[in-house]
């Protein structure tokens, strides 16, 4: 299946993060530019144990390299010991987690958490904070079916050849996970998005309703390149997302796609 996916001009993945659910309006949006919507989960699920830091742990490197010099200071403001921070902090240079390590992390995050007024003016300390509180939420994976050509979906995005160009050489002959990160979900940081992207959708629902009621955070936590609320794969880093996928996940993934 991850063969399969990797090379697929059909068929591509993407997940809805931080407990939000895929929305119907989005789905119309989807239909409109010429793909077929498949929740592979029917809610958004918890996560396993083990799937945290396996899944999100690039974002949250980089908040602990961030704060690997920052050791003391975050155990002055905090009074937690600056060898469990260490300890912590050392998780930076892993690529792969047991539960054991993420179990460690969690309460660690979440005695750092009591301390978020103290630790505001350190960016890496607060963003590991609120990465944490967003990411730690039930995730729901969606399978995503293109029945239109590519040009056509360009086109209703507002794109035109040279756009499509820059954004994605050779368009045409990448894999479709590919195309839909680029072209369907957009920008990493959401504020940066094109129009008709999801990301774009997304953050124009925050900035109308708000961050509180949108993501349930607090201004001040909301990072556009975390909280972006969804994640899409290249199609190259397949291999780590479908490893983290459940059984029952793999199955639906693959009767949809042999159907």
């Amino acid at each position: 299946m991850v063969e399969e996916l990797k090379h697929s001009k059909r068929f591509g993945l993407i997940l809805m993060k931080g407990g939000r659910e895929f929305p119907r309006h989005w789905e119309e949006h989807l239909n409109n530019l010429g793909y077929t919507v498949h929740r592979i989960n029917e809610r958004p699920r918890p996560l396993f144990d083990g799937e945290l830091l396996n899944r999100w742990y690039p974002g949250i490197r980089r908040s602990l390299e961030g704060m690997a010099g920052k050791t003391s200071e975050i155990s002055k403001l905090t009074g937690i010991p600056e060898k469990e921070i260490s300890d912590i902090v050392s998780l930076k240079d892993k690529s792969s987690f047991t539960v054991d390590e993420e179990r460690k992390f969690k309460r660690f995050v979440e005695r750092l958490a009591e301390h978020k007024d103290e630790i505001k003016g350190l960016q890496d300390a607060h963003t590991l904070v609120t990465s944490y509180l967003y990411l730690n939420r039930p995730v729901q994976w969606v399978l995503l079916e293109r029945n239109a050509g590519r040009d056509e979906i360009t086109s209703k995005l507002g794109l035109d050849g040279n756009a499509a160009e820059r954004m994605l050489k050779g368009h045409d002959s990448a894999p479709e996970q590919d195309f839909i990160k680029a072209f369907i979900v957009g920008a990493t940081n959401m504020e940066k998005a094109h129009e008709g992207s999801l990301r774009k959708l997304a953050i124009g629902e925050i900035s109308e309703k708000g961050i509180t009621s949108t993501l349930q955070l607090d201004e001040s936590d909301f990072y556009p390149f975390i909280q972006n609320v969804v994640h899409c794969p290249w199609a190259n880093e397949l291999d780590t997302d479908l490893g983290l996928l459940t059984k029952e996940e793999k199955e639906k993934i693959e009767k949809r796609i042999a159907a």
